[in-house]
């Protein structure tokens, strides 16, 4: 299955980090998709500088701040 993509669970509220997320991709970073439903979908609770209706804010902040914990696991994994 050289195409397939690989479901990575558990990133954020679950406990998994980008170090661990990132194991499963490609040397290209590529192959797989990682999922942090609750950690996006929760993350205004996180601020207590918003409210709950600032949702779109949060989660926005939240997805920004994975993107580029990923990216830079992503970078390290391939140059070490």
């Amino acid at each position: 299955m050289p195409n397939a993509l690989i479901l990575v669970p558990g990133y954020g509220a679950q406990g998994a980090g980008p170090d661990a997320a990132v194991a499963s991709f490609t040397k290209e970073g590529t192959g797989s998709i990682v999922n942090a439903s609750r950690s996006l979908m929760c993350a205004w609770k996180k601020r207590e500088d918003l409210k709950p209706k600032q949702f779109f804010k949060a989660t926005r902040d939240e997805a920004l701040d994975m993107r580029m914990k990923l990216t830079y696991a992503l970078k390290e994994r391939k140059y070490s």
